[in-house]
């Protein structure tokens, strides 16, 4: 019998992370765990007061599921609670996405962390989540990402303000690098961004979970490729 588990967890942020909409010193993660005989699922998501949305509202959500999914959840509940399947996907997504851009702000806002450090752990966290969240986040790239930027409905504006945090803490981190004289400036801050996002996203056409090239490999290695291109000379 399915089992679920929904726990409110708390992450202390070493310093203030502060953007327009204001600031915080703290990550506060929604965690789900559903269990199956040996079988384990973990999901977390970050609830956003400005869609709406509150902690304990979406934790209490979610456990008033736990007594259909321990009774057996069938085809019809799923689509009770989702219209298509396209709106699961997206629901799914959206927690991968948010989870990502919440440990990448905190990352950023560590104060105990070098610039250097900073970006190599970014790096390091957006090649986990996509190991974590596989297929999901690799199929919005091949199939969604193109095309979610001009549609107007919320989940695509909610993701798209995620993916530009991310693009924005590269690019900060990458320009205060080059500010410091611990990269070469010879290239453009754009250009050496896009050179990460390109390494990152392009792993959708080749890796998977479990094959030759671990997760942490691959960012390892990631991050020697671009760090030894920008040393500056």
């Amino acid at each position: 019998m399915p089992s679920l588990t929904v726990e409110i967890e708390r992450f202390p942020i070493a310093g203030t992370f502060t953007i327009s909409r204001g600031s915080k010193t703290e990550a506060v993660v929604v965690v789900a765990q559903l269990r199956h005989g040996s079988h384990v699922g973990r999901g977390e998501c970050v609830p956003y007061a400005r869609y709406g949305e509150t902690v304990e509202g979406v934790a209490n959500a979610l456990r008033a599921l736990a007594p259909e999914l321990e009774a057996g959840l069938d085809r019809a509940t799923v689509y009770y609670y989702f219209g298509s399947k396209e709106e699961l996907f997206r629901e799914c997504l959206r927690v991968g996405v948010e989870a990502n851009i919440a440990a990448c702000e905190a990352i950023f806002a560590d104060d105990a962390l070098e610039s250097a450090e900073k970006l190599r752990a970014v790096i390091t966290q957006l090649m986990s989540a996509y190991d974590q969240y596989y297929p999901h986040m690799y199929v919005y790239i091949q199939e969604e990402m193109s095309r979610v930027t001009g549609e107007k409905s919320e989940w695509a504006q909610r993701i798209v303000a995620k993916t530009r945090t991310f693009e924005r803490i590269v690019l900060s981190l990458i320009s205060e690098l080059i500010t410091k004289g611990e990269m070469r400036s010879d290239i453009a801050v754009s250009v050496a961004a896009n050179a990460v996002f390109g390494m990152l996203n392009w792993t959708h056409r080749w890796y998977q979970p479990g094959g030759a090239h671990s997760a942490q490999e691959i960012s390892d290695s990631f991050c020697e490729i671009f760090f030894s291109g920008m040393q500056k000379r």
